[in-house]
């Protein structure tokens, strides 16, 4: 038995229900199928969707998110409690239903496509060895000279150079000893002694010791006894501390992407539509012709010339390389085994501001000697490395300034 609302009860559900039904963007006359997806020609397999009366269909956001799309803006709404994307409403899409083969074929802007990136270089072997555990080695060297005859004086000669190490965990202590024999004197020499510490993840080294240190071109390399603390990117193989080639561009279809270098081809990949990029080339240092060659399924061809200059003397943008030294100066080395005198320091220090720029400061001083200066190397693209370096000395009453202006070129046919 139905019961009769009074007019004012009528009016409470329907303004009730009417901002729901106005705000809230239930489907109607829906239905759930599988279609199989293709995105820019590209096969993305089959997924349930819902179409629409008007032709319409909507998508789960993770199901856009899986074909490839992304940054999606549209309308969402909702189906038997669900979230989905109105397709119709996004912006840079397109689609049209193959009714024959139940394919939905979905035209998109590359922009609203997923990355891809392809890592150009050398692949980390997962097998690599390094060394922690405690062990001895012992290296020797033996010279003997012998010298007779009617008119000389015999004259025997013997030279023995040795080197102990002992390494645990990243902990390496080095001497070297140098014995010699000869009519003239007989004796043992200390030459290095040293601690090193090596931290690989961050790539520095401190050395407690005897070490070299050098500040550069318009300084010196000179012997202490000391502690060295520097960043040291040898420590790790895999890592390139120089720019290297990078190539991103757009592609709207599946295309093949073949990289050349110097008229040889190096590599090929196959690619999905959306915006990609090449990472992390690296090759011998000096002007290479590199070539970019596109070919999409329609069998479109694009190549793109993208010439590129490698070298050791710049660093990669925001990268730094330096070495700090504080030390007692040695004397007669090879001769004497513990003769240091005055103390003296050494440094330089070295930052990536970009790619195509890296500058530096160097220092040097002891006693009476004072050296400071600095240096810029600038890639003007892929026309060759300029280098500027400026310093400026004191010794005791004695001032100077010296400079450095260079230009490096080097290519297959030509080096300058």
């Amino acid at each position: 038995m139905f019961q009769q609302l009074s007019l004012p009860a009528c009016l409470f559900l329907f303004f009730t229900i009417l901002p729901a039904l106005i705000f809230c963007p239930f489907v109607q006359a829906s239905d759930l199928i599988i279609v199989g997806v293709q995105l820019n020609t590209e096969e993305k397999g089959e997924y349930f969707v819902v179409i629409e009366d008007d032709g319409n269909f909507l998508f789960k956001p993770e199901d856009l998110s899986s074909i490839g799309l992304k940054n999606l803006e549209g309308e969402k709404v909702f189906f038997q409690g669900e979230e989905y994307f109105s397709l119709k409403t996004l912006n840079g899409v397109s689609f049209k239903l193959d009714e024959a083969n139940l394919v939905l074929q979905i035209e998109s802007d590359p922009a609203l496509l997923l990355e891809q990136f392809v890592d150009l270089s050398p692949e980390r072997k997962e097998s690599v060895y390094e060394p922690r555990e405690t062990s001895i080695f012992f290296n020797y060297g033996i010279d003997y000279l012998t010298a007779s005859g009617d008119n000389s004086d015999d004259a025997d000669v013997l030279t023995l150079t040795n080197e102990i190490g002992i390494r645990h965990e990243n902990i390496l202590f080095l001497n070297d000893l140098l014995y010699t024999d000869n009519p003239f004197d007989d004796r043992f020499v200390r030459l290095h002694t040293n601690f090193t510490h090596d931290w690989r993840e961050t790539m520095q080294r401190l050395i407690v010791g005897d070490f070299y240190a050098s500040s550069g071109d318009l300084g010196s390399q000179i012997n202490l006894g000391g502690v060295s603390f520097s960043k040291t990117y040898r420590l790790n193989p895999y890592f390139y501390e120089n720019p290297l080639f990078n190539y991103s561009g757009f592609l709207t279809l599946p295309s093949d992407v073949e990289l050349y270098v110097d008229g040889v081809r190096l590599r090929t990949e196959r690619l999905s539509p959306g915006k990609f990029e090449l990472r992390n080339f690296e090759s011998s240092g000096g002007g290479r012709d590199i070539e970019v060659v596109i070919r999409d399924s329609l069998g479109r061809e694009q190549k793109i010339s993208a010439p590129f200059y490698f070298t050791d003397r710049l660093l990669r943008k925001q990268l730094h390389e330096y070495s700090y030294n504080l030390g007692f100066l040695r004397r007669e080395f090879g001769q004497e085994s513990n003769h240091y005198s005055h103390l003296a320091a050494s440094a330089t220090h070295q930052y990536g501001l970009t790619d195509d720029l890296t500058v530096g400061g160097r220092f040097e001083g002891g006693d009476d000697l004072f050296n400071l200066g600095g240096e810029l190397f600038y890639l003007a693209d892929h026309y060759g490395l300029f280098r500027f370096s400026l310093a400026g000395s004191t010794l005791k009453s004695e001032s100077g300034v010296g400079g450095l202006l260079g230009y490096e070129y080097r290519s297959r046919n030509f080096s300058t």
